[in-house]
């Protein structure tokens, strides 16, 4: 193996370290062998056929749960992954994922597990990396936090005839991720205490474009500058499964609120 092949090894290596210091589930894995390689190369193709067999899992799963759940579950399944993805390789790597490459991997009515077909990163820009590597992670976590979305946009366009999912409520569950992916990257220790006393929070959901779609109130003055803290607008309606209770930090319970600190 060359330089070259040695270094994206590392980086990848990397890469699915950073991603299980988050969540345990999150796997760098082989490609399937019995998925055709038109599979492989199409993104549309791949999310289509993502999307169709998710749902119908959870609908002979959960029958008693309904299309509201459905939809719901199956957008969270697939795009809680590459928002995870993104702050990891971001605060782990210092690099910006090529997202049109990723491929997920479906555990019966779970998604977990991912691969990325072809490059696995994005062309570092000058503004990014310098040439002593010294990253520029504002410049970073905007760009990957543009990237994330742009692949979330696509994939809801995609998946809008199947999962009937207002916009508004895709929006949310989409904040709703994003506040427990920055949950768990303040617990892993991709990130300095230092820095995570900072707006990165913040920065991260302006990246996403998702500020609006989360709620949000100011602190107590006295506690870390009286910045802001964020919560969940919707209900990922988990509740429905069987005999299973609101989330303990539901928004549907009054003075229940998720709160993820900047």
């Amino acid at each position: 193996m060359n330089a070259a092949g040695v270094n994206e090894d590392l980086l990848q290596r990397k890469l699915a370290f950073a991603t299980r210091s988050m969540n345990s589930a999150l796997q760098w894995e082989v490609l399937p062998r019995d998925q055709t390689t038109s599979e492989f190369t199409s993104e549309e193709l791949r999310a289509s056929r993502l999307v169709r067999r998710v749902y119908c899992a959870l609908q002979h799963a959960y029958p008693q749960a309904g299309p509201k759940y459905w939809s719901t579950r199956t957008w969270t399944l697939l795009c809680w992954q590459p928002i995870y993805i993104a702050l990891a390789a971001v605060h782990g790597v210092g690099k910006v994922p090529n997202f049109s490459g990723l491929y997920q991997h479906q555990k019966s009515t779970s998604v977990y597990g991912y691969t990325f077909v072809g490059k696995v990163w994005e062309r570092e820009i000058s503004s990014c990396v310098s040439r002593s590597l010294a990253v520029d992670i504002n410049a970073l976590i905007t760009r990957a936090g543009s990237a994330v979305r742009e692949w979330c946009n696509n994939l809801y366009h995609m998946a809008f005839s199947e999962l009937s999912l207002p916009e508004r409520k895709a929006l949310r569950l989409l904040g709703m991720v994003a506040l427990n992916a920055l949950d768990a990257l303040s617990a892993s220790k991709l990130i300095s205490k230092r820095r995570l006393s900072s707006s990165i929070d913040t920065q991260w959901l302006q990246a996403m474009g998702l500020i609006k779609h989360v709620g949000s109130q100011e602190k107590n003055a006295t506690y870390q500058g009286g910045a802001c803290r964020y919560y969940s607008k919707t209900c990922c309606l988990h509740y429905q499964v069987g005999e299973r209770e609101t989330c303990v930090d539901c928004p549907k319970l009054k003075g229940q609120k998720r709160v993820v600190f900047v």
